[in-house]
């Protein structure tokens, strides 16, 4: 599962919800999320990412649409980026290389936020009709 890109902990969706299942998480990094036959679903950043992963497996994210599907979840520490997490501007031009190169499932790079919103809301009441 592109073996260049340096994974620091993954995370299975059986392993959530027992105690201690984040242990050994950066804070911050880069998380990608596959499906059960290593189709990468999703690639996404975070500087909490311990939170944003149980919000992604709960299905409360813009991954709602499709959180069924996550059964792993591949991270690489912010400090393995370069310090990418200086600030946002750098970690979304991160997060967009690893979009246009890896090419997920469900990704889209978007330079409006707001459109990417409406986008994510569109696909979501599409894929519950």
């Amino acid at each position: 599962m592109h073996g260049w890109l340096k994974t620091d902990i993954v995370i299975d969706k059986k392993d959530m919800g027992k105690p201690n299942w984040g242990k050994g998480l950066p804070t911050s990094g880069i998380y990608r999320l596959y499906d059960k036959n290593g189709v990468l679903l999703y690639i996404g950043w975070s500087e909490y990412l311990r939170e944003r992963i149980n919000q992604h497996f709960k299905g409360t994210t813009n991954t709602r649409g499709f959180s069924h599907e996550i059964t792993k979840i591949l991270v690489t520490s912010g400090d393995n980026l370069e310090n990418v997490f200086l600030n946002n501007k750098k970690v979304d031009n991160v997060e967009k290389f690893f979009v246009k190169i890896l090419k997920p499932k469900y990704n889209q790079v978007y330079s409006d936020r707001n459109l990417a919103i409406k986008q994510q809301k569109y696909l979501y009441k599409k894929s519950h009709n």
